[in-house]
């Protein structure tokens, strides 16, 4: 069964210009470049937040020359930890005055590290849902509606070898972006969710090393990472930039190889009922 692929209108506008958005793993990679396009789209304020204090803080001081320092901000935050994801919120808002947009960005990759990278990749995410569609975008939005943009990966659809557990925890990402973006939550809480899936990007993530992967499959990686065409993290932010405005909830949009995002329409929900039918 081949995966399908399709654009389609759009259900609703949302805008970026004075907003307000709270960026995780916003010290750098894709997030620090969803960071600037915010800024350079004309948000109100943006937040980033991000467990490596050092390189936030270097990242901001940057940003803050550039934009002002009523702008842009960071905080140190473990999206592992409910209260500390919390207080991202909490300060977004004391900021900036309200909050409109999340982006759950923050990831890591080291299969041998494989409880970690569950609590970052998918109990982070799941931990940023449950503040932002239950509380805090519910409630603290400026508009009508409010957003989340969720980071998946390519690879969900690759299912790559050497890569079982953050497949995994991205194959999550993928189906929280579906339930959570059922017209039921976008009803009751107004806020949209979708989910984009990045292709083999340059940051730092893409810098593994052999010992991030089973001695079996060692001998794979390069092989494996060269065999994909990259792309930088700034193609990236600029392309969900242009999804922001118009997509639709639930929807999941591949970003690769520097051409424009498309949508996956082949959810998992889609897939049992085929199979359901093909047997009955």
């Amino acid at each position: 069964m081949g995966t399908l692929f399709k654009f389609r209108d759009s259900e609703m506008d949302f805008e970026i210009r004075d907003k307000v958005a709270l960026v995780t793993g916003g010290a750098s990679g894709i997030g620090l470049a969803i960071v600037k396009a915010l800024l350079k789209n004309g948000v109100r304020g943006v937040l980033a937040a991000d467990i490596n204090e050092k390189s936030g803080k270097e990242a901001i001081r940057e940003l803050i020359s550039n934009y002002g320092a009523d702008r842009v901000t960071f905080l140190k935050t473990d999206v592992t930890d409910m209260n500390s994801f919390e207080n991202a919120f909490k300060e977004a808002i004391r900021r900036f005055g309200h909050i409109d947009m999340l982006f759950n960005n923050a990831g890591i990759f080291d299969e041998n590290k494989w409880e970690k990278v569950i609590d970052v990749n998918l109990k982070g995410v799941m931990n940023g849902m449950v503040l932002a569609v239950e509380k805090y975008l519910k409630n603290h939005k400026k508009g009508d509606e409010a957003l989340i943009i969720n980071t998946s990966s390519i690879g969900i659809f690759e299912l790559i070898q050497p890569f079982p557990i953050y497949t995994t925890t991205k194959c999550g990402v993928y189906v929280l972006t579906k339930f959570y973006g059922n017209k039921y939550y976008l009803n009751s809480s107004k806020v949209k969710t979708i989910a984009i899936c990045p292709g083999k990007t340059e940051t730092p993530m893409l810098e593994v090393t052999s010992n991030s992967v089973k001695p079996e499959f060692r001998h794979l990686l390069d092989e494996i990472v060269d065999s994909f065409k990259g792309q930088s993290a700034e193609f990236v932010a600029d392309e969900t930039m242009k999804l922001i405005p118009k997509s639709p909830t639930g929807s999941v949009w591949v970003i690769e190889e520097n051409i424009p995002a498309y949508e996956h329409i082949s959810s998992p929900q889609q897939i049992f009922e085929r199979n359901i039918k093909s047997k009955y």
